[in-house]
């Protein structure tokens, strides 16, 4: 829907007289989806609009304790896997992804630093030496996913990158792999999937 979009509103004027971007909206439905919930609007010409915004809701831990020690018995897991917290980096240079995903990693306890391109990641990488895992989007301005991987690789950065892409195809995960990235995750990022990554990568005790 055009009201959803980036960058747009429905009255230029108001931007002139109030600011704004037009990324509200967008962010808010990325938001939403991403915690598997659905937006929508209803709008009346000269009345105003009612946004209508539904979630899946998870029973409180608080209730029902018996039948939960029942469920941790059978090996039941939570919604969200508590871990110890992560220095990130995470190179994203779209505004709406870089909020959920920092919205996200910030749930599971994890400290993100952000850089907006490959140039800005390699700086920060030579700079700070306490990165435990990359999030590397792949195309970017100044510098490009893959040339930043394999320059932090010719560098001798050696943590883990994991790719964001929303074009994995057949033949992505080789080329990937060839320039130095360790795995990747599609976009929309779903926070099953990222958990996985996440675990997969997570210091040892």
């Amino acid at each position: 829907m055009y009201i959803f979009g980036k960058f747009n509103q429905i009255d230029s004027s108001i931007s002139r007289r109030h600011g704004g971007a037009g990324l509200g909206l967008a962010i808010n439905k990325r938001l939403v989806e991403t915690l598997g919930g659905e937006i929508s609007v209803v709008r009346k010409l000269n009345e105003g609009a009612t946004f209508t915004i539904k979630l899946p809701l998870v029973e409180s831990l608080r209730s029902n304790q018996g039948e939960l020690r029942d469920k941790e018995k059978t090996n039941h897991k939570p919604e969200y896997i508590k871990a110890e917290g992560m220095n990130i980096l995470l190179v994203e240079d779209d505004k709406t992804n870089q909020m959920i995903a920092i919205t996200m990693l910030k749930k599971f306890g994890h400290t993100i630093a952000v850089a907006e391109n490959g140039q800005q990641a390699v700086e920060l990488c030579q700079q700070e030496n306490d990165f435990q895992i990359v999030f590397m989007d792949i195309q970017m301005p100044v510098m490009d996913g893959i040339t930043a991987t394999r320059n932090l690789r010719e560098l001798g950065i050696v943590i883990p990158i994991v790719a964001m892409t929303a074009n994995a195809v057949t033949g992505d995960r080789e080329e990937y792999l060839k320039a130095g990235l360790d795995n990747y995750i599609s976009k929309p990022i779903y926070k099953e999937k990222l958990l996985e990554i996440l675990k997969e990568y997570s210091p040892t005790e």
